[in-house]
């Protein structure tokens, strides 16, 4: 593998701390606009709707103008003095202030207004209201009568702030008027009572006009079947005199259900408006708990954006759309169940529809980060992809053309069509060095295998898995498992302490290790690789190679050079003593025959180093054979020539049975004469003193079969598939007789390699091995 000479590097902009920054920017840029700030205003209302619902508070009580007291008194407007009765009925009953919130601008009757003003100045604790005049011809305030604010203890606007979606809920402490800083009248009823008590406290004064936020408890309409915020009672009530205790209470006299009242829209009303009595009553309600609603100071909201905002890219950071939209929908209820948290316990109102924007925007912005920066990855990867391809050896050989006409400066990588050129170059480049490297990595008979740092497998061939199948190794735990082979006391203590088993290694260093593994000799090879530059993984290489051929071949060969050793020294003994005798004694050594002994031994050795020399060549996978077109009777001659001597030295006949007619047939004289003396051989090691070997060759159908049959023991029939692997000897039948259990592999190589078979026959009385052989000449002749 070619490192990369460009790394690629993700952009300083494509963090988390960037779309962060860019969604905290973007959700305070729209913090202004109206439909968040609508967000804003509802999620705070939502608030009131939620909270549970609280007992009716027992120091304020309403005194409603409402269709009874219509029915009862008359038609609105009453006469003055019916103001004044009313009045002074309820300040008989003590109260601490009496805010009667009907506009008393315009004369009536002097008597009545007479009667009104002593009513008013004899209570000593009535409050009038003032508001801001809507003729553009008339004045600018409303205000009572210079002859009833005289009389009464104050005046307190009360005028309404409604927001831009038309709802009230806060009202302006003061408003400028011409007599000055005028309260509201909520605000005046309380802090009226309260001076009178101790004149060095007092509720809520603001040094500048300022808006006050409403905790409302209720709106519900005043109406005897519906469940009332406050205490009401009806003006008729009153009038009947019946009794009521009103003392140490604030009484708010206005209209409820009789038409004739101001109506507005509030955070618990949004389709049915609510008297303008009962928003006094909840702003009485408000300053009487000293329960101020306020806004959170900036710094604290911006900073619980920013927090939000820098959660929602790190959530966006490598997570799917769907999971990333699921998790931004936790965090805003989250947002929402805390800012409801606060309100509820200590009346902080938080403005969370930025906090809402922003969690709206994380998503996409998020979406469009990660394809802008895959975009430009992409882009640049694909330029250093065709870089890198101009180094690969495979350009010398001719089998990739240089592809990158033009020069980087020119390529622009915003351009769809440059990126899907250089997809489909790159593409195919990868193809091709694909399946050149996948095929020198199948040519290596040694099994590959490649780990990172944590021992997961990350690339493997065929002949690794052949190793990990005979080591009867599972895939995904073959690190572990070669781990505790190489270091047994290493791994014992790592599996002991629970820590992952890993393999320390030097930048140069190498490990090579011949282990035996379920019966089999491997030499395993650890090397580390260079370290990849575009991920900064550290790699391990491990080679596998199977030793056990090459160890029986070797065993194999000191086998067959004892074998020999031992055989050859039987005829060489002979050949030393009979040479002797001529030398010495000519006349004794011819008439005791000692020139055909010689001669026989000669012949005897020749064969057994033929044999051994035929043996010697089971290295190779298939003999090399060179085919002629053979007389079968020729090759049953020579092998009796080369085996005759074998058999007279071990008293055993060999007979010979020639077929009448000439057999020709395309064969290698050599080899099939060295598997018919390999039969033979063994025909005499395992069949009994004083026996015939018969061996023979007939035409069978379109086979030439050539037969060589002992006498001897019976070979199992299950033994008889494995007596042509190498170094298998049956220990029944052996009788103690020395070898290399090579001679039948040997046979049945030469058999595959004229394409022919090797047949086995065993009863009681006799053994019959034969070969069969194509008539014709066969495919699958390996040579000229």
């Amino acid at each position: 593998m070619i490192p990369l000479k460009l790394p690629l590097k993700r952009p300083l902009w494509s963090t988390g701390a960037s779309l962060a920054l860019v969604c905290f920017v973007s959700a305070f840029s729209l913090s202004d606009v109206g439909v968040v700030r609508e967000a804003s205003n509802r999620t705070n209302d939502s608030f009131f709707r939620l909270r549970n619902h609280r007992p009716t508070p027992s120091s304020v009580v309403v005194v409603a103008i409402d269709d009874a007291a219509l029915s009862q008194q008359g038609r609105w407007p009453w006469r003055r003095g019916k103001l004044s009765r009313l009045v002074s009925l309820i300040a008989l009953r003590h109260p601490r202030a009496i805010g009667l919130d009907v506009l008393l601008s315009e004369p009536s009757d002097p008597p009545d207004d007479e009667l009104l003003a002593a009513a008013l100045n004899h209570a000593g604790n009535v409050i009038l209201p003032a508001k801001v005049s809507t003729s553009p011809t008339g004045p600018l305030w409303i205000e009572p009568l210079a002859l009833f604010a005289r009389a009464a203890a104050g005046i307190g606007h009360v005028q309404a702030i409604l927001d831009e979606d038309g709802i009230c809920r806060r009202l302006p402490d003061t408003e400028l008027s011409l007599r000055g800083h005028m309260p509201m009248m909520a605000s005046a009823l309380v802090n009226l009572d309260r001076r009178q008590r101790n004149p060095t406290t007092g509720g809520v004064q603001l040094v500048q006009p300022a808006l006050v936020a409403i905790d409302y408890r209720g709106l519900e309409n005043l109406n005897p079947r519906s469940q009332r915020p406050f205490r009401t009672i009806s003006a008729a009530s009153i009038f009947s005199g019946a009794e009521y205790d009103l003392r140490e209470r604030i009484v708010l006299i206005g209209f409820a259900g009789a038409g004739l009242e101001d109506e507005l829209l509030t955070p618990l009303s949004y389709r049915a408006p609510s008297p303008g009595v009962l928003i006094q009553a909840n702003m009485v309600d408000t300053l009487e708990r000293s329960r101020s609603i306020r806004r959170a100071n900036l710094a604290g909201q911006l900073l619980i954006l920013f927090l939000i905002c820098a959660l929602g890219s790190k959530i966006t950071q490598g997570r799917k759309a769907l999971r990333t939209a699921a998790c931004m929908l936790g965090i805003a209820f989250c947002t929402y169940t805390l800012a409801f948290i606060c309100f509820v316990a200590w009346g902080v109102q938080f403005q969370l529809g930025p906090v809402f924007v922003a969690e709206l925007l994380v998503v996409p912005l998020g979406q469009l980060q990660h394809n802008l920066v895959l975009q430009m990855l992409i882009g640049r990867s694909l330029v250093n992809l065709q870089r890198q391809a101009q180094d690969l050896p495979l350009y010398i050989a001719g089998l990739l053309q240089p592809q990158l006409i033009e020069e980087p400066s020119e390529i622009d990588l915003n351009r769809a069509e440059w990126k899907l050129t250089l997809i489909e170059r790159t593409d195919e480049q990868i193809a091709i060095v694909s399946a050149f490297q996948q095929i020198l990595l199948e040519a290596v008979r040694d099994g590959i295998a490649v780990f990172d740092e944590h021992g997961s497998l990350l690339f493997e061939n065929h002949t690794w898995q052949t190793f990990l199948t005979r080591c009867r190794w599972q895939r995904d735990n073959c690190w572990p498992e070669l781990m505790q082979v190489l270091n047994p006391q290493r791994a014992m203590l790592a599996e002991t302490n629970g820590r992952h088993l890993e393999l320390e290694l030097d930048h140069q260093q190498r490990i090579e290790k011949e282990i035996l593994i379920a019966g089999r000799l491997w030499r395993i090879s650890i090397a580390n690789l260079p370290s990849i530059a575009l991920t900064g993984k550290a790699l391990t290489m491990v080679l596998a190679a199977d030793l056990t051929p090459q160890m029986e071949r070797d065993q194999a060969r000191e086998q067959a050079l004892q074998f020999i050793t031992h055989e050859l020294r039987t005829p060489l003994v002979s050949l030393q003593g009979f040479a002797e005798l001529l030398q010495y004694f000519p006349e004794q050594a011819k008439a005791a025959g000692a020139a055909d002994v010689i001669h026989r031994e000669s012949e005897r050795l020749v064969a057994l180093t033929t044999m051994f020399l035929e043996c010697l060549r089971l290295e190779t996978t298939l003999p090399v054979i060179k085919p002629a077109m053979t007389d079968a009777a020729s090759v049953l001659r020579q092998a009796r020539s080369l085996a005759q001597p074998l058999c007279a030295a071990s008293q055993k006949r060999l007979t010979l049975a020639i077929p009448p007619d000439r057999l020709c047939i395309y064969l290698d004289n050599a080899m099939i004469t060295g598997a018919l003396l390999n039969l033979i051989a063994n025909a005499i090691k395992y069949g009994r003193d004083d026996t015939d070997i018969d061996v023979s060759a007939e035409l069978f159908e379109d086979s030439a079969v050539f037969s060589v049959s002992n006498q001897g023991n019976r070979i199992p029939e299950a033994e008889i598939p494995q007596l042509f692997l190498p170094q298998y000897r049956m220990l029944g039948n052996s009788n103690g007789l020395t070898g290399w259990g090579i001679g039948l592999t040997f046979v049945k190589r030469v058999m595959d390699a004229h394409g022919g078979k090797v047949q086995v026959r065993s009863t009681d009385t006799d053994t019959c091995f034969q070969l069969q052989l194509p008539v014709h000449r066969p495919q699958v002749f390996i040579g000229p």
